[in-house]
């Protein structure tokens, strides 16, 4: 329609490395595991999500980060949170063992095209936790194999945290 040619197109599907898998089996320790991955920054609405996880007032849950620092300010903020609540902890390194023992990957990005972060997650089947402003929304099935929330909107996404906290303990033996 804007006048290239067809044989100059080339459709690039985006995916996940082939190593991100479903583990053969998952953690039965009795810890509902949230998990982020990406650059700890406020773009990415890492505060958004430790503001909203700090509310979730529920027995054996744990967030855990994976990624790097975006500035000494970030830092700060997090180390803040995380002596406040012992439950998050931000860690370096490969991302595929911790989402192997995720039960939800949150995604909480002001805006963000394709996501690695999110599609690896979906690729180890975990459940995913997006926003509209992100280009996962349209790999996210709701209901399915994730959510799409409200950008910003820290009550949304302490709502459906409880929901998959209740849903995942309902269904513990």
């Amino acid at each position: 329609a804007a006048g290239i040619p067809s044989s100059k197109l080339r459709r690039t599907h985006l995916k996940a490395h082939p190593r991100f898998v479903p583990p053969s089996t998952r953690p039965h320790d009795g810890i509902f595991r949230i998990v982020y991955v990406g650059r700890v920054d406020p773009t990415k609405g890492v505060p958004l999500l430790v503001r909203a996880f700090s509310r979730l007032v529920v027995p054996q849950v744990k967030l855990i980060l994976v990624g790097g620092w975006s500035s000494r300010a970030m830092r700060t903020f997090m180390e803040n949170w995380m002596d406040h609540d012992p439950r998050i902890s931000v860690r370096p390194g490969d991302p595929l063992p911790v989402l192997q023992t995720a039960d939800v990957f949150v995604n909480p990005s002001c805006e963000d095209g394709f996501g690695y972060a999110p599609m690896e997650a979906l690729a180890c089947g975990v459940p995913v936790i997006v926003t509209e402003d992100t280009g996962m929304k349209e790999h996210v099935v709701e209901g399915e194999n994730g959510y799409v929330l409200p950008t910003g909107n820290g009550k949304a996404l302490l709502d459906q945290l409880r929901t998959l906290y209740h849903e995942w303990a309902a269904a513990r033996p």
